[in-house]
């Protein structure tokens, strides 16, 4: 009987350590949160002021990178967006888990810059 409880405390340890590291300190996150909020209420110098923190703050949430280069585009910056697209596209091909929701994030993205992010 001792022998499943000492393995099962370990996969707990193990997926909690994974889970802490995965995301960002709960300032960075309230960071991307009003980021991604001012974003979607066209607040475009705000959001990329916002955004850019998290990213500077060492975040490798692809979601920052995605909402700031969707701003960038807004604001006529589009080859800093491609490469702040790109980016992110890295950093979601390297997730091992599902700790950022990047699509349900980005459903609300659509017509040019959603086109632009998809290819």
């Amino acid at each position: 009987m001792s022998r499943i409880r000492i393995p099962a405390a370990l996969l707990f340890i193990g997926l909690f350590f994974e889970l802490s590291f995965a995301q960002d300190p709960p300032e960075v996150v309230e960071l991307y949160g009003n980021g991604v909020h001012a974003y979607f209420s066209h607040q475009n110098t705000k959001a990329y002021d916002l955004l850019t923190q998290v990213i500077e703050a060492g975040s490798k949430d692809p979601r920052a990178f995605y909402f700031r280069a969707m701003t960038l585009l807004r604001l006529g910056r589009e080859p800093e967006g491609l490469l702040d697209m790109q980016v992110g596209a890295t950093l979601e091909a390297e997730m091992t888990n599902s700790a950022y929701p990047v699509d349900r994030s980005l459903e609300r993205i659509q017509g040019r810059s959603r086109r632009i992010l998809e290819t």
